[in-house]
């Protein structure tokens, strides 16, 4: 068992602390595993981190940045589990009370 998570980092490119530019994903993209479990959501939860254009009633799959940054984390942990198994935790964004 790995474990890659990297505490503070967000799966947005564009946030305050991506993890694409973290030394675990690094070491995470350099080898293949059995079962590939991604926990995502809460710093990409953080107020200045979510988009405008992800919340309603603007929210579209297509414009939101935390939508095409999580897609793209799950392409390549497609190809990091044996065939290409992978299973996604998240949580849910944060009221504006900042409470879950």
């Amino acid at each position: 068992m790995f474990n890659f998570g990297a505490g503070g980092a967000t799966v947005q490119k564009g946030a305050d602390s991506p993890y694409w530019q973290r030394d675990q994903y690094k070491q995470f993209i350099s080898s293949t595993y059995d079962v590939v479990i991604l926990m995502l959501g809460t710093n990409d939860a953080k107020h200045q981190n979510w988009p405008m254009d992800c919340s309603l009633p603007h929210a579209s799959a297509e414009t939101c940045t935390v939508v095409q940054d999580y897609l793209a984390l799950l392409d390549v942990a497609k190809t990091k589990g044996v065939g290409g198994f992978a299973v996604v935790v998240s949580s849910r964004k944060k009221r504006l009370d900042g409470y879950f």
